[in-house]
């Protein structure tokens, strides 16, 4: 991500949001403000590491109308 582009960064991001989710810490805004903030994972600091190194590494379906979805709120926030 923008935020986090290296790796070491994105799994330390990830690995402490899994831990204890904070608002002022999402990337996600949105869906906090839409969903609420979820609660934490009880995951061990291993299969966290583990969960933000695939995330990372690997190629993430996109669900369908994701990039349209991804412009329109760029559009928004630019404006």
């Amino acid at each position: 991500t923008k935020k986090h582009p290296d790796k070491e960064s994105f799994v330390a991001a990830v690995v402490s949001w899994l831990k204890k989710p904070e608002a002022d810490k999402s990337l996600m805004q949105g869906a906090i403000h839409k969903f609420n903030l979820m609660p934490s994972i009880p995951v061990s600091a291993g299969d966290a590491e583990k969960i933000a190194t695939y995330m990372f590494e690997g190629t993430l379906e996109k669900p369908e109308g994701f990039d349209e979805h991804v412009k329109v709120r760029v559009e928004i926030v630019v404006k």
